[in-house]
Order: C-alpha cells, then structure tokens, then sequence
C-alpha cells in the first residue's frame, strides 16, 4: 500500500496542472481578444460586437488545445507515479521469492523517488533479524553436532557416558530450543 502522502502529492501535481491550465487559457484568451474599442460609440459597439461573434471559436481553439495540454500533464504525472509505486511491488515480489527459497542475504533495494521505502526498510529488518537467528542456529547446530561427536568418542573409548558431554548436548539441545521458538509455524 503506498504511503498516503504520495497520493496528497499526486492530487496536488494534478490541481497545479489544471490551475495552470486555467491560467494559461484565460491569458491567450485576453491576448487573442484585445482590441482598442475605437473612439467613438459606434465603433466600440461594433468592435464589441465583433469581439462576441468570433470570441467563442478563439475562445474553443485555446481551450482545445489547452485541454490536450493539461490532459497530457496529468497522464505523464500518472505514468510517472505508477512507476513509483510498481517498481517497489515488482521488487517486494522478487525479496518474496527469494526468501521462500531460503536465501537471506538480500536487501529490497529502490529507487530514490519510489514509494514505499518504510515497507521496504521494514522488511528489510525482518530479513535481517532472521538472518541473524539462521546464524545462531548454524552456531548451535554445530556445538551440538560437535558436543555428540566427543560424547560418541568418549562411549566408544571407555564403554561409559561422559557426563559433562552430555550436559553440552543437553545445553546445546535447550539452546536450539529456546531460538527455534521463535519462529512459529
């Protein structure tokens, strides 16, 4: 979900583009429209009627063209934060399937101008906090498998069990416990 401040952003770029629009057409409109009424009556009433009669063609053609113009604005202003928003699910897809496959040595990298960048730190974090309880469980697992090693030589050589040995394992064992609990199935 993008943040909500994007879309603030984007109703904001789109009322700026058609604010502008208006401006724009109504200054080429006076521009197009400006005449000296004369100096008589006859002549301003003339001019003005004039004025009215052609008014609304110039008045169409500015406001046709500035229509194509403003409404190009907001598709650009669209295609841009489409791709701001898309290109963060395109990489939270690919992070996704990389650690359903078990890979964990990844970050979600984005774009300077993407949305999203709290969805991605916070998943950044959880990447690394698994990380680093697949590191403790490597470690563990390797005491422990250590730990069996010396207790198996220490039965064999003497025919008895070595307590300290098997109070490694026992520790080792409730060690691997206490961290696998952490992830809940």
């Amino acid at each position: 979900m993008p943040n909500s401040g994007s879309h603030i952003v984007f109703t904001r770029k789109i009322l700026l583009y058609l604010l502008s629009g208006l401006v724009i057409s109504n200054a080429v409109f006076f521009y197009v429209v400006d005449r000296s009424l004369g100096e008589s009556y006859y002549n301003a009433f003339y001019i003005l009627q004039y004025t009215r009669d052609t008014a609304w063609k110039d008045a169409l053609i500015i406001d046709s063209v500035l229509l194509v113009l403003v409404a190009f604005m907001v598709w650009l202003a669209s295609l841009l934060m489409s791709h701001r928003i898309s290109g963060p699910v395109y990489r939270f897809r690919v992070s996704a399937d990389s650690f359903s496959e078990g890979r964990l040595n990844f970050n979600v990298r984005l774009r300077d101008k993407d949305e999203m960048k709290d969805v991605a730190a916070a998943m950044d974090s959880a990447i690394g906090t698994h990380r680093q309880r697949m590191s403790e469980l490597k470690y563990v697992s390797q005491r422990m498998h250590d730990s069996a090693g010396a207790l198996d030589k220490a039965l064999n050589a003497s025919g008895k069990l070595d307590g300290k040995q098997l109070e490694k394992l026992s520790d080792s064992s409730s060690e691997l416990k206490e961290i696998l609990s952490f992830f809940r199935t």
